[in-house]
């Protein structure tokens, strides 16, 4: 899309990695506020669609203690 990848990284960041809202973060900027708990519980809806969620399913069964890690 040829925008620079520090604010292609910071899109994402804010987006917590969901990539739809990354671009439209892009294209409309970053909102100054943070999320609702409506959005967040979207946000986390949506780890499920990562490809490396079985892995991170995984490893936080294996070892608990990891999850703030992850988190």
């Amino acid at each position: 899309m040829g925008f620079p990848r520090e604010q292609c990284v910071a899109a994402l960041q804010a987006a917590f990695n969901n990539s739809e809202r990354a671009v439209e973060y892009l294209l409309n900027g970053i909102p100054s506020q943070s999320p609702s708990s409506n959005q967040g519980l979207n946000t986390l809806a949506g780890l499920v669609n990562l490809p490396q969620f079985d892995q991170i399913r995984q490893l936080i069964q294996n070892d608990p203690s990891s999850l703030p890690a992850v988190l």
